[in-house]
């Protein structure tokens, strides 16, 4: 242990010496042909050894910067372009001025599709699990298992774009008993994350100015996504209350994405009428379904609705669920269930995109789902949850009485909008004093936000942190 850290710090000077003489070197503070210390004076006035100096020398030599030869100071070579030796630029400032597509022209021209509001949050994974109620020891248990078993599983290992088979067959028994989802493991592909699989499907069906139908307020990612692919957002209107399907455009639509389960970011659950509804609406306008299953493990005060997917008669239904609301960070991974006519498409563009998944991580969340640990985490953390929300709602209501209205939905957040006596950034700034998990609902809109609507992400809280965080908050906000 001793001996690797001192090699490790042999490593960090070596480092260090080496990048700053190639940094004095590419700014022109090192001109062409200026000799370097030798090694032997170089290593005396910094009081290291000359292995080191040595070290720093050969490297700098490998890559072009400098001549060593033998008996000689080192010399910083003349043939060094005038690329090199230019001060450099920040990379921000660099005008864009070579040939790029039409997508990364899109990107350039994003300006408008950031999402500001996650910046002001100081908490790693805030919105997502909490950190605390994850379980690690479990994981760590079935990675160990993935991990002995990986000789086997790599010797019968059949490469497929859409992952392992032992995977896919465990989310289509787990599908089938949580979400009344029949589908076959044909029908399931595994992705890094969903947002490749979103992306690659917005490659496959949407042509610029293709109409796409959002949520207004709505998932803001998605909607960069779309705008991105040069889409036409055509926004459906949701509030506390209702989904407004009458709204609907009559228009040719090629994509529908919505978070019915549980919307994002308000709460509100779709109605098993208006979900039959919207799947007729769509068959009849030749138009697929994102159903972002989004939070749907988490309802305290509705019955949890059929999803989507388990209601498609019309095969226009794309299911999509990444773990981010109940494993991240342990896993990234995310899954797709796909309609029978998109299968054959998606699989070999995939075999382009993103080949493979690790298989590891694969077989640990088999193991996980298959003996039943997530289902137990999800019963565990829907209780821990309740109990926060409802002390959440009760210390806000007792501390800021009527300065605050708060929406109870579902999910493991809360919809709060304060009285017009505060500015937005007066909350905001209070928030971020205090350590509140607190972001402006601006951004999830496509226009006309609500005025002081927040979201407060209280499930990475304990109880004890609940009261003395809002008390706090309370207190900072009365002061402005």
């Amino acid at each position: 242990m001793k001996r690797a850290k001192v090699e490790s710090n042999v490593s960090k000077i070596y480092r260090k010496i080496y990048g700053s003489l190639k940094a004095q070197i590419e700014s022109g503070a090192l001109k062409p042909g200026a000799k370097l210390p030798s090694t032997r004076t170089l290593a005396a006035t910094l009081n290291i050894s000359r292995h080191t100096v040595r070290r720093s020398y050969e490297e700098l030599c490998s890559q072009g910067y400098i001549k060593l030869a033998k008996g000689l100071r080192p010399i910083v070579l003349n043939s060094l372009t005038d690329i090199i030796i230019r001060p450099q630029i920040p990379a921000d400032t660099i005008p864009i001025n070579f040939n790029i597509s039409t997508f990364g022209q899109n990107i350039i021209n994003s300006a408008g599709l950031s999402f500001t509001a996650v910046e002001t949050l100081n908490e790693f994974n805030a919105g997502g699990a909490a950190l605390q109620e994850l379980p690690i020891n479990t994981w760590r248990k079935m990675l160990q298992k993935a991990n002995s078993q990986s000789d086997y599983n790599l010797q019968n290992y059949q490469y497929n774009p859409f992952g392992s088979i032992s995977l896919r067959e465990s989310l289509v028994n787990y599908l089938s008993r949580s979400r009344g989802i029949q589908t076959v493991i044909d029908n399931i592909a595994i992705f890094n994350n969903t947002e490749c699989g979103t992306d690659l499907l917005c490659r496959l069906i949407i042509n610029p100015n293709d109409n796409v139908i959002v949520e207004n307020p709505g998932t803001p990612g998605a909607r960069m996504m779309f705008q991105l692919h040069r889409a036409n957002l055509i926004p459906l209107k949701i509030n506390q209350q209702k989904i407004h399907l009458t709204e609907l455009a009559d228009l040719p639509v090629k994509l529908i994405y919505l978070t019915p389960s549980h919307h994002d970011p308000l709460g509100t659950v779709m109605s098993l009428s208006d979900r039959i509804n919207l799947i007729n609406w769509a068959n009849e306008h030749n138009a697929f379904i994102i159903e972002d299953d989004y939070d749907c493990e988490y309802h305290y005060t509705l019955p949890i609705q059929p999803s989507l997917k388990s209601l498609d008669n019309y095969d226009c239904i794309v299911y999509r669920y990444n773990f981010w609301r109940t494993l991240f960070p342990l896993t990234k991974l995310g899954f797709i269930v796909l309609p029978n006519r998109l299968i054959s498409l998606l699989k070999k563009a995939k075999t382009f995109v993103e080949r493979d998944t690790t298989l590891i991580d694969q077989e640990a969340l088999a193991y996980f789902i298959d003996e039943g640990h997530f289902e137990r985490h999800i019963k565990r953390t829907r209780s821990v949850y309740a109990k926060r929300r409802t002390l959440t709602i009760q210390t806000l209501t007792k501390s800021l009485k009527q300065l605050v209205k708060v929406y109870d939905g579902g999910g493991i957040q809360l919809i709060l909008t304060f009285s017009t006596i505060f500015s937005s950034a007066e909350i905001l700034t209070a928030a971020k004093i205090c350590h509140l998990p607190l972001i402006s609902t601006n951004d999830y809109y496509l226009d006309n936000p609500v005025p002081n609507e927040f979201i407060l992400f209280y499930a990475h809280m304990p109880e004890y942190k609940i009261i003395e965080t809002l008390k706090n908050f309370t207190l900072t906000l009365n002061r402005k």
